[in-house]
């Protein structure tokens, strides 16, 4: 019997969020980029297909801005738990 070759787990893809992605889940002048924003948080990141991260620079920027409570909310709404 020929023995069945074991398949490597693939390995989950990493992508980083700069500013602009989240920036665009208030791009009420940009519709088409906040469709794609929503899809790629809806159909990729909240169902792990790849693992999201936001880098210290843009949790700066974040903690800079004026809006912060509704932009942690919206985050949060989309699938985003800070560690």
């Amino acid at each position: 019997m020929q023995e069945m070759a074991r398949e490597k787990p693939m390995k989950k893809i990493h992508i980083c969020l700069d500013t602009s992605v989240i920036r665009f889940l208030f791009a009420d002048d940009a519709p088409e980029k906040w469709d794609g924003t929503i899809q790629l948080l809806d159909n990729y990141a909240k169902t792990g297909v790849y693992a999201v991260f936001v880098s210290t620079v843009v949790l700066d920027e974040i903690a800079r801005t004026e809006n912060k409570r509704e932009l942690r909310k919206a985050m949060f709404e989309l699938g985003w738990r800070p560690d």
